[in-house]
């Protein structure tokens, strides 16, 4: 059955305190005003690309091995705008030349749907093991919301029809051109709609509208899911997480009981795929709903 055989990830060591984005920057936007933490920002000789060899290394030794049939490479941050960046990271991990290589991008749904497509092939003859990795150094525009929410970073995983740290239970894609932010071909940031829209015309309309469905595939009642993980911003997470479908609002169930903001990074819009895997690592029972 298909799934995830081994992961790795990496971020920048450099990091930018959210309360210096405020005492720089505070004057243009006071919503900075008390945000706490920090985010991870590339150093000079980092990018994405950089970034997505030292997570593929990681996730193809926690595998055991550097055999791999195929290898995707999703980002909305290529280095190169006409060359094979795939093909760049394979090249810096000394994989065999005859394996397939491929960039994927446009949004932020190309990580996760780079993955569902590798998972979707794994049952295929001899389709033998894939490496996916995702990877971005967004830029945003000083003293923006989107300046304090992103992150830099990288993640990878190995998947394949054999045992590991995670199984697929089902898969669901809901597809709706909504937009919560967008960038331009030739711009250098993003330009993100407000926040309220988002939430309310966004999340709370579009995630049922995939949640719903996948439940019932995968055959898990709304109560049985532990974790609900979005990219979402860390103020509205737990609203998310949160979301009574039709269905389940006159029993009372809620999808989710616990949202997990991930990566520091804003959330995509133009599609919501929501993937259900059934924990195995650690003995651990339990599942969780993974949406991009």
């Amino acid at each position: 059955m298909a799934g995830i055989v081994a992961c790795g990830s990496f971020v920048p060591r450099l990091r930018l305190g959210r309360g210096r984005m405020a005492e720089a920057m505070g004057w243009l936007n006071p919503g900075l005003a008390g945000l706490e933490g920090e985010r991870s920002v590339c150093s000079w000789d980092e990018d994405s690309l950089t970034m997505a060899v030292e997570a593929c290394r990681t996730a193809l030794a926690n595998a055991g091995s550097s055999s791999v049939e195929r290898l995707g490479f999703a980002s909305t941050t290529f280095p190169f705008a006409d060359r094979s960046n795939a093909t760049v990271v394979a090249t810096a991990l000394g994989l065999e030349g005859s394996l397939r290589t491929l960039d994927l991008g446009g949004s932020q749904r190309a990580g996760t749907g780079a993955l569902a497509q590798a998972l979707a092939e794994c049952d295929a003859p001899a389709a033998g093991r894939a490496l996916i990795v995702a990877a971005d150094r967004r830029l945003a525009r000083p003293g923006s919301a989107q300046e304090a929410r992103y992150g830099h970073g990288a993640a990878a995983c190995v998947v394949g029809a054999e045992d590991g740290i995670a199984r697929l239970a089902g898969a669901r894609h809901y597809a709706a051109d909504f937009v919560d932010h967008y960038r331009a071909a030739d711009g250098s940031f993003d330009y993100a709609l407000e926040d309220r829209w988002v939430r309310e015309a966004g999340w709370l309309e579009l995630v049922p509208k995939a949640v719903t469905p996948l439940l019932a595939e995968a055959g898990v009642e709304a109560a049985a899911i532990d974790h609900l993980v979005v990219a979402a911003p860390h103020d509205q997470e737990r609203l998310v997480g949160h979301v009574e479908d039709e269905e389940t609002r006159g029993q009372g169930e809620e999808v989710g009981r616990e949202a997990e903001e991930v990566g520091g990074q804003d959330f995509e819009s133009a599609a919501k795929g929501l993937q259900v895997y059934g924990q195995e690592d650690l003995g651990q029972e339990g599942r969780r709903l993974h949406g991009r």
